[in-house]
């Protein structure tokens, strides 16, 4: 009987056998791409892939570092983007690709050219159904880095003006 199950109990024991060969190779790979991090860090210095600014730094002096949290987030300035809300009569007027002018409070070198990256395909219903606006993302420049966020902007769309803060 024995005989003539060996068979199907090699097949088996093979199957399990290559599923945990795949799990240690894995694993393997993982600990490899940790090591390669620990062994980038010289005399404590941690380095980025690109040039950003640090955004946040959720740790402080002496606390230990936890699996899965960031101890260090950074961010692209050199591109700002504004999300607009244009009204249903309006965004079929609107482009990807279309320049637009973007006034920034606080910004004392006037207006800046940005272009329309993205237009949302579903709407977005506001108070009423009469209300309806789609958001249009509005990509704006910065290689200065001399623009930030959380400023007010009135984007200006071929004489027409809708106002988002950002």
């Amino acid at each position: 009987m024995e005989g003539k199950y060996a068979g199907s109990t090699y097949e088996a024991t093979v199957s399990e056998l290559e599923s945990a060969v795949e799990s240690a190779q894995n694993t393997l790979d993982t600990l490899k791409e940790e090591q390669t991090a620990l062994i980038a860090l010289e005399n404590g210095v941690v380095t980025a892939d690109e040039d950003r600014t640090i955004a946040a730094v959720p740790y402080e002096a002496g606390d230990t570092l936890q699996p899965g949290t960031a101890f260090a987030l950074y961010c692209d300035t050199q591109t700002i983007m504004i999300s607009v809300e244009v009204s249903q009569e309006k965004v079929a007027q609107v482009h990807v690709g279309e320049e637009v002018s973007v006034m920034i409070s606080g910004n004392r070198e006037g207006a800046v050219t940005g272009t329309v990256s993205s237009i949302a395909s579903s709407a977005t219903t506001g108070e009423s159904v009469s209300n309806v606006t789609y958001a249009v993302i509005i990509s704006i420049d910065n290689p200065d880095g001399k623009l930030g966020s959380g400023s007010s902007a009135t984007v200006i769309f071929q004489g027409e003006q809708e106002e988002k803060t950002e």
